[in-house]
């Protein structure tokens, strides 16, 4: 379980920054810096993201995101598992209209002319005046209440912005069959006790996926609670491509 003690401290840490680094992971920055003419450092993070899921899955959403940080201290409140309907679409829907919008928006900006290393920060810090803190306390109450709504993770599950980019890299990594951090299961060890099950921050169904013999889904974040909580350890977590499987 050491790992996911050193996961959750990681975490908890990049929630205490999120007023330092807010802003250089704000989708709403990056569309107010392309109707400015600016390439902000939110949208090359971005595209770092994409780059860096192609090879390391979701692994941002586990070790790394604030708000992530935020909706697994709130397990001790709700650790009920959130629903996997079809309400987890509306998170695809919103990041289309964001695309389009942003799209446009530098289509009428007439491109990038110049990136702004601090856009709206002052000296590199995200928070510094009444306005911004009110849109971070905004988003905070926001995930607060969806999760106490809805269950684990839920703002991961239904809204988050960022998950389509993500879901799209892993996508191109698989179709490439190209080296990448995943989960593997011995099937025939598995003695279907579902602990994987109460352990998956993203409320998966990690059993059936083992019993399947297939351990790949697009909402998986790649945390490793399922591999270290099984006491048979069924699950592993491996950097191979399709062909070293």
């Amino acid at each position: 379980m050491k790992r996911q003690q050193v996961r959750k401290g990681i975490l908890i840490f990049s929630f205490l920054l999120l007023p330092v680094t807010m802003f250089y992971l704000s989708p709403m920055l990056i569309m107010q810096g392309a109707k400015q003419g600016k390439l902000t450092p939110a949208l090359v993070f971005i595209f770092l993201l994409f780059g860096g899921t192609f090879f390391l899955g979701r692994v941002f959403c586990s070790w790394v995101c604030p708000a992530g940080a935020l909706q697994e201290m709130l397990f001790a409140v709700n650790n009920k598992p959130a629903s996997r309907g079809k309400a987890t679409c509306i998170k695809y829907f919103i990041w289309g209209l964001w695309v389009v919008a942003l799209l446009l928006t530098i289509w009428k900006a007439g491109g990038f002319s110049s990136f702004d290393l601090f856009f709206r920060t002052s000296f590199g810090v995200s928070l510094t005046d009444p306005s911004g803190y009110s849109v971070y306390y905004g988003a905070m109450v926001f995930i607060f209440a969806l999760s106490l709504w809805l269950g684990r993770r839920s703002f991961c599950q239904y809204v988050c912005i960022l998950t389509p980019f993500m879901v799209i890299s892993r996508g191109c990594s698989q179709k490439l069959k190209a080296p990448r951090l995943h989960l593997e299961a011995e099937t025939e060890k598995c003695i279907n006790c579902r602990i994987c099950n109460n352990n998956c921050p993203m409320s998966l169904d990690v059993n059936t996926m083992v019993q399947e013999g297939n351990m790949e889904n697009h909402d998986c974040i790649l945390c490793g609670a399922c591999v270290d909580s099984c006491p048979k350890k069924v699950i592993s977590m491996k950097m191979s491509s399709d062909q070293d499987s």
